[in-house]
């Protein structure tokens, strides 16, 4: 874990050298799995030989070790605590981890399934539009996890969305087959979506989805880093995920998905001299300026 892995809010559960990071594990497995046909190819038949033994011994480690009966737990600290179990008080369930449970590929299904079911029950709001990163956010702990605990509970890393974790967590739903579940968080992960009320579109950006996004729970009417540089990760993740994710044997998952939502104002594709289009979904008619097709 170090000072931090995806989450750099983590900054102090591993810093002495023996933290442990379990979406790390997961992330690691995913891209032994995709550099290990560059080097068959290449003929590299050491390193195929180490990443093999290496990505095999990761397995044992994530099935057993880091499984927590429900979920997989997040990281284990200095003192060997672990994080993102159903022990602790304060960061129960993380979602990094099981969504690259699915992503990676390298648990069994009936896993990954628990452990998506846990993170839609314990970390998705669909009333409100929001997939959070964990629950409960970071107060009174006695750990010490680094500065995402500076930041008030449900804001940012401590309990906010960052949408491009919402968006793998999307993704994983979609690879699991999950049509139902998958149409409308990805349509929530919209801007269109959060400013469907005159009120939300005087708030925040009708134009581009939301770096992060605080609690609404905790947090009423609040919208957190609406606009930032890194504006085009989240934009990139949905629009990936949108498309079918990032390898070609894989299904066409959010694709197929809102492929079965036949409601008005769904997205539609289209071809119109040879431009791929797609269809906006439909403004009411009072903030309704012009209508037409979004060339991609």
């Amino acid at each position: 874990m170090g000072t931090g892995d995806w989450n750099d809010g983590m900054n102090r559960v591993g810093r002495l050298g023996r933290g442990e990071s379990v979406w790390m594990g997961f992330f690691l497995y995913r891209i032994l799995e995709d550099v290990l046909p560059l080097c068959e190819r290449r003929g590299d038949a050491a390193r195929v030989a180490a990443y093999v033994a290496y990505r095999d011994a990761l397995v044992p480690a994530l099935e057993d070790a880091w499984w927590d009966g429900a979920w997989y737990r997040r990281a284990y600290d200095d003192a060997g605590i672990p994080l993102g179990s159903r022990t602790n008080s304060e960061c129960r369930i993380d979602a990094l981890a099981q969504a690259w449970s699915v992503l990676s590929g390298a648990v069994d299904r009936t896993r990954a399934e628990q452990a998506m079911a846990a993170l839609h029950s314990e970390l998705v709001d669909e009333d409100r539009g929001l997939i959070r990163l964990l629950t409960p956010p970071f107060v009174d702990t006695p750990q010490d996890p680094g500065y995402i605990k500076g930041y008030v509970a449900g804001v940012r890393e401590n309990g906010g969305q960052y949408t491009h974790a919402a968006c793998w967590a999307v993704m994983a739903l979609a690879e699991l087959g999950h049509n139902a579940r998958v149409a409308p968080l990805l349509e929530r992960l919209t801007p269109v979506w959060h400013t469907r009320t005159p009120e939300r579109l005087a708030r925040v950006s009708p134009l581009l989805p939301p770096p992060r996004r605080g609690d609404p729970l905790r947090h009423p009417g609040r919208e957190s880093a609406w606009r930032r540089r890194g504006r085009r990760r989240p934009s990139g993740w949905t629009g990936r995920g949108a498309l079918g994710g990032d390898r070609a044997d894989r299904p066409a998952g959010l694709r197929e998905a809102l492929s079965h939502r036949d409601r008005d104002g769904s997205a539609s594709r289209r071809r119109r001299r040879s431009r791929r289009l797609i269809r906006a979904p439909r403004n009411p008619p009072s903030r309704r300026r012009s209508e037409g097709f979004t060339r991609t």
